[in-house]
């Protein structure tokens, strides 16, 4: 038996003596079996549609399935562990005996974050194989990584958001020893660690919980993937605040990235975000939560307790200036400078009034840089085009450059995806491993989303099969290109050196940096004390514009960093100045 008191309230949870309760939620059903061996086992229903059975003599790995009303067998929804995948039955874990250590993510100095999927860092795709990528992301200067979901999904590959199951890691990456093993590696090496985690919906194939408790979840709400999860029914909520806990306290995490939480609808008085910040950090008092929300809604953070919010507006005005897009939510920014500017100044550009895609926006008032995250890309950001180019692809060299200094040089929380560090040429696509039917029927789906970008109502035949198991191995990381570009991979590390080490550059902080724009010149001014640093940066360059007057520190036509040698803002480029 674990050394802890707490376990969570539903699933498998060890007693004195090698004794198991198991515990499920199925109101609509009237009788439930566990399948334990050769046994069939009745369980005690209790008022609140909660069945239960404590067994004793149960040991670690032992196999378990239910039958609900005779019909299954089914695995269990609040499974620890699925060694045998989605379908296959459930497993009792081994009790944890050993309390594992946590590294904070920084806060009060300009912190750097980097999203990876375990299935294509490596090319042997487990949580084994990525420990042996620790030291090259400590070297770069980064400080924390942020795992894509591996909460169990369907089939050998998934980029993670088709999760049916809240506490159980995902097979086909290794044991959750490996997870654990992962975790403690990425400490010993100086990194916080975060999971990006789903509590907007379950994913398509191998949730249980649908044919356990339909109660789960509602058609008052809708959202991309159908009926929202009903986080009006206390079983509800109790099983995603508590999956936060088990993640912390299991693997040793130390926060999470929430997805999508603007299709996460909660009525309540108490929003569900604020009960899943409360649940982890009961676990760990430090853990650290990032929300994915478009909406630019502040009280994520002021209200419900949340450290940041991965703020779209910097990623989407850039990307509007440096390729034109204009469809689906790229319409709400005009490519300007000056909304870039506004974004570094305020954090968002839209506080209040758009009416396009997001909603309104609301002020950014009283919160500080290291409530907002900036970008150049994501995975969704590179995986969710046809072709599933990173930015490096898209524009000039000169360009790239320019807008990682402009990145990498705000006073907000800034993250990088992979492969951003070398400029990849590569891509990363989206896969999926499904039946044959649900894959075909995903196609499909993937090209109707699809339809709103001209590029692929036009040429519908540059979008990729996302079940060709070619997209899959097409978006492994090409780890050579590091050597190639080691231009890229010298200026990323130089810029993230002096994020955590230049008296100003360090300090996130937003109330003395001050950003303007002449003509197609971005400056942003950023002071402590009596240090000043000043960048200049421009993506289309500016005929005639003389660098500012001071000591320049960097620049990114330097040709350590590929430039042609000298500073410049007449074409793209970036100087930084004392």
């Amino acid at each position: 038996m674990t050394g802890r008191s707490w376990q969570p309230h539903f699933g498998p949870a060890w007693l004195a003596g090698g004794r198991v309760r198991f515990r499920i939620w199925s109101p609509g059903t009237k009788r439930v079996e566990l399948l334990l061996g050769d046994q069939a086992l009745p369980m005690r229903k209790a008022r609140d549609g909660t069945f239960s059975l404590v067994q004793p003599k149960v040991h670690p790995g032992a196999r378990y399935q239910f039958l609900l009303d005779g019909d299954g067998p089914f695995p269990d929804p609040w499974s620890r562990w699925q060694p045998d995948g989605v379908h296959g039955a459930s497993a009792v874990l081994a009790p944890l005996r050993r309390d594992l250590g946590h590294r904070p993510v920084p806060r009060g100095f300009c912190q750097a974050t980097y999203e990876l999927h375990l299935g294509t860092l490596t090319r042997e795709g487990t949580y084994r194989a990525a420990i042996k990528e620790l030291p090259r992301l400590q070297r770069l200067g980064v400080d924390t990584l942020q795992l894509m979901p591996v909460a169990e999904w369907p089939g050998r590959w998934n980029w993670g958001y088709d999760g049916a199951y809240f506490y159980a890691p995902a097979h086909a990456y290794g044991t959750p020893d490996d997870l654990r093993a992962l975790v403690g590696a990425a400490h010993r090496q100086g990194l916080s660690i975060i999971l990006d985690v789903v509590y907007n919906h379950l994913g398509p194939d191998g949730a249980y919980i649908h044919r356990f408790a339909p109660e789960f979840f509602t058609n008052r709400f809708k959202t991309p993937w159908g009926g929202a999860v009903d986080y009006s029914r206390p079983e509800v909520r109790r099983t995603v605040f508590e999956s936060t806990r088990w993640w912390v306290q299991e693997y040793g995490f130390d926060g999470f990235r929430l997805d999508a939480t603007h299709a996460i609808h909660d009525p309540s008085r108490t929003h569900i975000l604020a009960d899943v910040a409360r649940s982890a950090r009961r676990a760990y008092r430090s853990a650290y939560l990032v929300a994915e929300d478009h909406r630019n809604l502040r009280d994520l953070v002021s209200r419900h307790g949340l450290d940041a919010i991965l703020a779209d507006d910097f990623h989407h005005a850039l990307r509007v200036l440096l390729l034109g897009e204009r469809d689906h939510y790229f319409a709400n920014y005009r490519g300007r400078p000056e909304e870039i500017a506004r974004a570094i100044q305020e954090g968002w550009i839209h506080q209040g009034g758009r009416t396009g895609f997001g909603g309104p926006g609301t002020p950014t008032t009283g919160l500080a840089a290291q409530a907002f995250v900036f970008c150049l890309e994501n995975h969704d950001q590179v995986g969710n085009r046809g072709a599933g180019h990173h930015l490096a692809s898209l524009v000039t060299p000169a360009q790239y450059r320019a807008a990682s200094c402009l990145l990498l040089l705000v006073p907000e929380r800034v993250m990088l995806f992979q492969g951003q560090e070398f400029a990849s040429s590569g891509s990363f696509l989206f896969f999926t491993d499904h039946n044959a039917e649900l894959g075909r029927l995903v196609t499909e789906g993937r090209r109707r989303e699809f339809r709103s970008f001209r590029e692929y109502r036009e040429h519908p035949e540059r979008l990729r099969d996302p079940q060709s198991p070619e997209t899959f191995q097409q978006s492994k990381m090409g780890h050579d290109e590091a050597q190639n570009n080691a231009w890229c991979l010298r200026l990323y590390r130089e810029l993230l050196q002096l994020r955590t080490s230049d008296p100003v550059l360090r300090r996130p902080d937003r109330k003395r940096t001050r950003a303007w724009v002449e003509g197609e010149v971005i400056y942003m001014e950023r002071r402590w004390g009596r240090e000043r640093r000043l960048l200049a940066v421009t993506l289309k360059g500016q005929p005639g514009a003389a660098i500012p007057a001071g000591r320049v520190l960097l620049h990114s036509e330097e040709r350590r960093f590929g430039g042609g040698g000298r500073p410049t803002l007449e074409s793209p480029g970036a100087v930084l100045l004392a």
